[in-house]
């Protein structure tokens, strides 16, 4: 059945100052088939498929109205293949041992080449609407929208599993269970984030040099351009195993223990593009991922009333594509500064540069964020590289006061032992990142710092992310036509690494590549010290509800379900971006106090019947959910930033930046002003929105 959203935006636009008004259509399908089939008592087999693809049509310009009117936003959009299939079979060997059997196969392709325009995307900073011509003058912004290409982004999944589980009786009733897995991974890209070419225009602005092909702030007549080239390009594809062995043991009529083994091989693969042969990619081998769990359960009175649990494992992260993608030869990422002496570049610029080393004005730098790391002579990948790693640990008590109402109190406790991240220096073509364990090994050796960093720069920290919490929890099975479950949970999450997805730069998901690690200053305060403190989503309390009240009235039955989520703000940390637009946290982490505490109710509401009496196994149902009830409009985020937007970044000699500075000191210093948004609202919560449903079940 599919889902269909549309919205529509009015966006004032500030030249010409016009007002439009856009939809954006988008379906989202889903259509599921399963088939049970049991050819013998011993034998049951399971197979079920999913298509579920979906396409937007008509795009929506930008709120802030810099945009262009004439842009064909409605022509716009994007279509996203999707298939699942799975399999399964069991076999019962014989009254202790199960033989089973799991397979599956998913195809995700994302294409967006449908109705694009083309111009050149334009985007102004600086003076822009006093130093231009006046045909030529605009605001801040996008004067041309960007236009993105992907003629393909295919990624294909193919699982196996095979396991046993056998029965046996050895000092205790033994479930033991041992089995293989496998995934195999494949993607296949081709995606320009500026398909027909993009040219930053900084009226009156100097640009400040971050590699050795210049120094200091350059500009021309009128300031500096930009051209910019950034795509995802290539083929890569890997084979990753799993076996596994677990044991639960029931020692006793009230004691029962959990124990485990897992070892993975994994293989992280380069990307090869255009008859370029892959480099070298990343191998663990079944010795360096060695996962023990151990755990117990116990029946403290014997009664079945009391259970006290706890349980212990260490775990490793299997690494994601985004790493080959943008760091083994998949990304494409290169900028080119030049002085900006001719206002009519800006009319004449109109497609992608065929030789970007031949645009007018001054060369000052090429800086290339993509410089690869697998290169096997540029001994960027550390040689004993370790997986990632973390422990965990629980510990938890469960009451039952009747049959259908349980308390709980739990302890839960998470350690981060290691990472692995890009760890960035600055070279004579821009950024160059080594592939490391940070805070350890190879990237902390003196005689490889000694020929990244200059004298005075430390090696990269250790990262750190200790979550500790403890949760009240109350759940009431369902009787008496009533059911609910709430919880409360006191927690700290601190430390200075916030995991795969980054919490420091809004949640962005670039496993082993996010921003942590890109500069040695990355992270440091203004006295040089490293801004270890509660990381952006620690929040202390949280409380959340969900319950369900159901009639029988009307030919059928009401279902009532209201949900309820009230948590802490989240800590906001001022911002300094130094050398290469890298962020520092020069007053510590938390320095801007919290976001407001969040609410949010939502409600669903359903009616179920059966409309013919003789056919009680046809039902019909209607259901409408509303998200954020009150329409509340908590913020949940504010604008960190001290350097203005047209700015940049402020520079110091490196190894200054450890000695200690003044940061609005130096802001003032080189440009006499700050980003006036700092501080100020920039994201809120979502508004209340519906969704209405009808189902036929049969």
């Amino acid at each position: 059945m599919p889902q269909i959203t549309d919205t529509n935006r009015t966006t004032y636009f500030i030249s010409p100052k016009q007002t439009g008004t856009f939809n954006q259509h988008s379906v989202q399908h889903y259509t599921s088939a399963k088939v049970d089939y049991a050819p013998f008592s011993k034998l049951r087999v399971n197979t079920s498929w999913i298509w579920n693809p979906n396409y937007t049509r008509g795009l929506l310009p930008g709120w802030q109205g810099t945009g262009s009117i004439a842009e064909p936003y409605a022509g716009e959009g994007n279509y996203t293949a999707g298939n699942i299939i799975a399999g399964e079979v069991n076999y019962l060997a014989t009254s202790r041992l199960v033989l089973s059997f799991r397979g599956g196969y998913s195809y995700n392709n994302t294409t967006s080449n449908y109705g694009l325009p083309s111009y050149t995307s334009i985007y102004y900073s600086g003076a822009s609407t006093t130093l231009p011509p006046a045909d030529l003058r605009a605001p801040n912004g996008y004067v041309q929208n960007p236009v993105s290409l992907t003629k393909f982004d295919i990624y294909t999944r193919k699982n196996y599993n095979a396991d046993a589980s056998y029965i046996f009786n050895l000092g205790g009733q033994h479930q033991l269970k041992g089995g293989w897995q496998m995934n195999q991974l494949a993607n296949s890209v081709n995606r320009s984030d500026w398909a027909n070419g993009y040219y930053r225009y900084y009226w009156g602005s100097s640009w400040t040099c971050i590699t050795s092909q210049c120094s200091g702030a350059q500009k021309g007549p009128l300031g500096f351009y930009r051209y910019r080239v950034i795509g995802t390009y290539g083929d890569a594809s890997s084979e990753n195993q799993g076996l596994f062995l677990q044991d639960n043991w029931k020692v006793s009529r009230r004691l029962t223990l959990n124990l485990g083994l897992r070892s993975e091989r994994e293989f992280l693969p380069s990307f090869s593009y255009q008859g370029v042969t892959a480099a070298p990619p990343i191998e663990f081998s079944w010795g360096e991922k060695l996962s023990p769990r151990l755990g117990f359960a116990l029946d403290v009175t014997g009664n079945g009333k009391q259970r006290l649990y706890a349980s212990w494992g260490q775990f490793y992260d299997v690494m994601k594509y985004e790493m080959p993608r943008g760091s083994f030869g998949g990304d494409v990422w290169i900028e080119y500064y030049r002085s900006f002496d001719d206002p009519n570049i800006v009319r004449t610029l109109s497609a992608p540069a065929t030789d970007p080393m031949a645009l007018p004005g001054k060369l000052f730098e090429v800086v290339n964020w993509r410089i690869p790391s697998n290169d096997p002579t540029a001994g960027l990948i550390d040689p004993n590289l370790k997986p990632m790693k973390q422990r965990m640990f629980d510990l938890g008590y469960d009451y039952s006061f009747n049959p259908t109402l349980v308390g709980s109190l739990r302890y839960t406790n998470r350690r981060l032992v290691r990472t692995i991240e890009d760890i960035g220096f600055l070279g004579p073509e821009g950024e160059t990142y080594i592939i490391g364990n940070p805070g350890e090994g190879y990237v902390v050796d003196p005689k490889n710092t000694a020929q990244w960093n200059d004298p005075g720069v430390p090696a990269s920290y250790k990262p750190q992310r200790n979550y500790d919490a403890v949760e009240v929890r109350i759940d009431k099975r369902f009787s008496r036509n009533y059911q609910f479950s709430g919880s409360y949970t006191w927690s700290r999450l601190y430390g200075n690494y916030s995991g795969l997805a980054s919490s420091d730069e809004n949640g962005r998901t670039s496993p082993n590549v996010n921003r942590y690690y890109d500069q040695p200053w990355v992270g440091y305060t203004e006295f040089g010290s490293i801004a270890n403190g509660l990381l952006a989503t620690d929040r202390p309390h949280t409380f959340k509800f969900f319950g369900v009240y159901t009639k029988n009235w009307l030919g059928g039955a009401t279902t009532i379900s209201p949900n309820v989520f009230l948590y802490s703000g989240t800590p906001i940390t001022t911002e300094l971006n130094m050398i290469s637009s890298t962020p520092m946290f020069p007053y510590g982490r938390g320095d801007m106090g919290r976001t407001p505490f969040y609410q949010n109710y939502d409600l669903n509401l359903a009616h179920e019947l059966v409309p013919l009496k003789s056919h009680e196994s046809v039902r019909v149902r209607f259901e409408m959910s509303v998200f954020n009830l009150f329409n509340n409009s908590t913020i949940t985020n504010r604008f960190t930033q001290l350097v203005h937007e047209t700015d940049g970044h402020v520079t110091l000699p490196s190894a200054s930046v450890f000695k200690g500075f003044d940061a609005k000191t130096l802001t003032t210093m080189q440009y006499g002003r700050f980003d006036p948004r700092y501080g100020q609202a920039s994201a809120y919560q979502g508004p209340r929105w519906m969704r209405l449903q009808m189902s036929f079940i049969f």
